[in-house]
């Protein structure tokens, strides 16, 4: 069985504040279930968003971190300390905790697919 780790900056199909990407996110994470995939997710979202329960029940693992504007903040600079000094934009969502999930995931698994679902993940 093929394992994807699955990190978005939105709750796919989430519930709440929401916008058409959020139900793009969905519409992937829901092909790759689809396929029999075996899916970890992991999601750094607004506070004012909630995960969609039947996506989490049907993933092999949901860690989720929220977000705030200082949090942000703190991501893009911890990324321009690091070096990221192009487009800031990609780096609002990556956070020192962010990265170590992140990392224990990978050292964890042999993933067939990594999937960064939005631009902001992908610092």
């Amino acid at each position: 069985m093929k394992r994807v780790l699955f990190i978005s900056a939105y709750h796919p199909c989430g519930i709440g504040s929401i916008g058409a990407g959020e139900a793009i996110c969905g519409k992937n994470l829901k092909e790759f279930l689809a396929q029999n995939y075996e899916v970890d997710v992991i999601v750094c979202a607004p506070s004012d968003q909630r995960r969609n329960e039947e996506l989490v029940t049907h993933s092999a693992s949901y860690v989720e971190e929220h977000t705030s504007k200082i949090k942000q903040l703190t991501g893009i600079l911890f990324n321009i300390f690091k070096g990221s000094i192009f487009a800031p934009w990609f780096y609002t969502r990556i956070t020192p905790s962010l990265i170590k999930i992140i990392h224990y995931k990978l050292d964890q698994i042999n993933y067939d697919i990594v999937w960064l679902d939005f631009p902001s993940v992908l610092g």
